[in-house]
């Protein structure tokens, strides 16, 4: 009987091995800068004495956490399983970054209401199938409406109505002056094309429609690939990376105000020669299959 195992590509080349490694080595520098920035942050910012910053505090924690997922899958040669969280990863980088370029206090508040409204309706559920009680439920809602009561959440109450009449849930920035009613991909093309494009084709991988490119054939005949291929391998990560290191800029200026701004560059030289090895590598490699 086949064993799991053996549905795997190999990674036993050794140009495949140095695809692992490059790619380990970018991962540990980024996890690890990323790790030097947030202790900065701790120093010069008291949590919850900033709106905006607590916000852009938690969504940075937020797309750390997953670029240590994505490099787990990664270092694992699971390069396809790795785009949906590739696709969050995304989406968290376009929220930053809007937030930090807009109204960033406003649109800090308009990222917390909604956060509570969609709590709100967790917690509706979790009523209605009696996971907690009416009086825990009654307890959430009151401290809801007292927060949401302040003058600066009266227009995003406004706002979230009209969405609920269509029967819509709209996200934050939909709520916001310059983003009223847009949805992500369409937000993402506005930051930028081709974050548009990944995002499109890392929602197909997350939906399930990217399954035609695992066909081969050979003679007429069709075959499956092998599972956790090195497809795209080198600009899976190197986007993650870049991507990565765009959020570590935009956090920087926001919360640490370019304090560290002489070691972050001579960083960005030494991520730009990793990232310029590995496609090397997997360029090497190619050339060699085609051999």
């Amino acid at each position: 009987m086949q064993g799991f195992e053996d549905c795997l590509y190999c990674y036993d080349s050794p140009g495949d091995k140095l695809l692992l490694h490059w790619s380990k080595e970018l991962f540990f520098e980024i996890k690890n800068y990323g790790a030097y920035i947030y202790a900065l942050a701790a120093e010069t910012h008291q949590e919850g004495s900033d709106v905006s910053k607590t916000v852009i505090a938690l969504l940075y924690r937020k797309a750390l956490e997953t670029i240590d997922g994505i490099s787990i899958l990664m270092e694992s040669g699971c390069v396809s399983a790795s785009w949906p969280l590739i696709r969050t990863h995304s989406e968290i980088y376009a929220q930053i970054r809007v937030m930090i370029e807009d109204e960033t206090d406003s649109s800090a508040r308009a990222y917390l209401f909604c956060a509570r409204k969609e709590n709100q309706i967790v917690y509706q559920d979790m009523l209605n199938e009696r996971q907690i009680s009416q009086e825990e439920y009654d307890k959430i809602i009151e401290e809801d409406n007292e927060a949401f009561s302040m003058p600066e959440y009266q227009e995003f109450e406004q706002k979230w109505n009209e969405f609920r009449k269509k029967n819509q849930y709209p996200q934050w920035y939909s709520l916001t002056q310059k983003h009223a009613g847009k949805r992500i991909t369409k937000l993402l093309k506005c930051i930028d094309i081709d974050l548009g494009k990944v995002y499109h084709h890392t929602s197909c991988e997350a939906h399930g429609l990217g399954v035609l490119g695992d066909l081969f054939v050979v003679d007429g005949k069709t075959g499956l690939h092998l599972l956790r291929r090195p497809e795209k391998f080198a600009g899976c990560v190197n986007y993650c990376i870049a991507t990565q290191c765009e959020i570590y800029m935009l956090f920087i200026r926001k919360i640490l105000e370019l304090q560290d701004e002489e070691n972050l560059d001579e960083w960005f030289k030494r991520i730009d020669a990793l990232m310029d090895g590995l496609k090397s590598v997997e360029k090497n490699n190619h050339a060699i299959s085609q051999g």
